[in-house]
């Protein structure tokens, strides 16, 4: 149910429980959101359509190799993302390509992602050479990544501020590279059934839905096996646990359990099967190399925000000299500072439940990074 505005509580019982979340049920989520869906949709599929052109990029020609058997005794099938395990590798491939010889002979670069790699398996037997058919599977799972982020919206946000920020979602920039480089989708992917895991998630807490519970367990774990990606939603769920409900702490802590112990158990095993970034300019890993996460995570958090409002694509800023690096700082000092005062703009008009919405998700943006 939606609150009216001009509620007066000395004469007007109140129309929901302020315990209860915006869209407290699937079929409100729906109410007046059917266009706002048409509208990404629609800029979903343009994009999709521009990308089937793209052909094969970068590591997309070894990943091919790799999952065709080319290249034996290298990787596992499902491990096509161990890209630089250990200083016998970066020799190797300093001495016959690609790597440049100022390499650091220590770089480490590997990504738990079999799920990933399945799909790499299954585009390979089915499309082979076809490159349009392996980009129309990355478009499918744009379109999916989508919906489902417009379902999760939709418990949060409603009319005006839900179109926004839905048609907002499909046209970013910063998705560019999970859809037209093949490599890239496992993003994609991780980040679709995470998306499908927290819906299930709210579901079952706001709604009773019981078969949400295991189902959105079970999302979050294909999710981890997508790619570490993942990780990032699962802040949004705690952002939603602790900012998006009125509950005691006792029952948030159940809730949360069961996830909990599927990421410390990821975590271990991730740690345990070698995976991880390190010496990279690139990827930073800020469980191996926290100091070097702190000092690099502001600048690129600002670039990634400027990216998504102004422009230009985040990416860009690791191809420019450091003499420019402060050029993205200053773009996403704008875009905070224009966001800021069209939220203090804005607020007002807003209902209680639209500013719940909102806090659980910038919050889950920020933690999210």
């Amino acid at each position: 149910m939606i609150v009216r505005r001009g509620y007066n509580s000395a004469r007007d019982p109140p129309i929901r429980p302020p315990t209860e979340s915006l869209g407290n049920t699937t079929a409100q989520a729906f109410n007046g959101a059917v266009r706002p869906f048409l509208y990404a949709l629609g800029v979903a599929l343009l994009f999709g359509a521009l990308s089937l052109g793209g052909g094969f990029l970068f590591d997309d020609w070894p990943l091919r190799a790799i999952v065709r058997g080319e290249v034996p005794g290298v990787h596992h099938p499902l491990d096509v993302y161990r890209f630089v395990d250990g200083p016998a590798d970066v020799q190797e491939m300093t001495a016959r390509g690609p790597f440049p010889w100022f390499t650091a002979p220590d770089l480490h670069l590997g990504f738990f992602r079999p799920l990933a790699s399945a799909l790499l398996i299954v585009d390979e037997r089915v499309f082979g050479g076809g490159a349009v058919g392996w980009h129309a599977h990355s478009v499918l799972w744009y379109l999916a990544l989508v919906v489902v982020a417009g379902l999760v919206l939709a418990r949060a946000l409603r009319g005006p501020t839900l179109a926004l920020a839905l048609v907002l979602f499909a046209a970013s920039d910063g998705h560019g590279a999970a859809l037209g480089w093949i490599s890239n989708r496992h993003s994609t992917v991780a980040v679709t059934l995470a998306l499908l895991g927290l819906w299930s998630h709210m579901r079952a807490r706001d709604d009773g839905w019981r078969p949400g519970r295991v189902i959105s367990l079970a999302l979050f774990a294909l999710a981890l096996l997508a790619g570490e990606t993942a990780l990032g939603v699962l802040a949004y769920l705690l952002a939603w646990e602790l900012l998006g409900r009125d509950d005691v702490p006792g029952h948030r802590a159940r809730a949360l359990a069961p996830t909990m112990i599927l990421i410390g158990a990821y975590l271990v095993a991730y740690k345990i099967g070698g995976y991880g970034a390190w010496h990279s300019d690139g990827y930073v890993d800020p469980i191996h190399e926290p100091l070097a996460y702190a000092r690099v995570a502001p600048a690129r958090l600002l670039s990634l925000i400027g990216s998504f409002f102004i422009g230009p694509p985040s990416d860009v800023q690791l191809q420019t000299p450091q003499s420019l690096a402060w050029l993205w700082v200053v773009i996403g000092i704008v875009a905070v500072a224009g966001v800021t005062a069209l939220l203090r703009h804005v607020w007002p008009a807003l209902d209680d439940g639209e500013r719940r919405g909102l806090r659980w998700l910038i919050a889950g943006a920020l933690a999210s990074f």
